[in-house]
């Protein structure tokens, strides 16, 4: 028996290190939008990753992001599930885009299953 398994792109923005109070007023302003926090290990601080779906969820972080003075580290997190190591990832115009206006870091990550 076998199994296909087709790849998995991700694109998710990410702040790391925000502090409680500017994260629940980065959260009030994303409406709607599905927030993923965690709080980081040994620290009294978070990281905060929204995924980056469809550009009406980039216009909406954009604005988030406009009324928010950030002083943590922030940008794109990209994430490649694959069977294949010589896959690669595309990023639609509106992520390319959503990058040029918000800035950052531009992560990668690649698994290969």
């Amino acid at each position: 028996m076998s199994t296909h398994f087709q790849k998995k792109e991700q694109v998710f923005f990410r702040i790391v290190g925000i502090k409680l109070d500017k994260m629940m007023s980065f959260q009030k302003l994303l409406d709607g939008v599905t927030v993923e926090q965690r709080q980081r290990k040994g620290k009294d601080d978070f990281v905060v990753s929204v995924e980056l779906s469809s550009p009406v969820v980039c216009d909406i972080v954009r604005r988030a992001l406009s009324s928010l003075v950030l002083n943590a580290p922030h940008g794109l997190y990209v994430s490649l599930v694959t069977e294949s190591d010589s896959d690669g990832v595309r990023l639609e115009p509106f992520i390319c885009e959503f990058w040029k206006v918000v800035g950052g870091d531009l992560d990668f990550s690649f698994t290969v299953v």
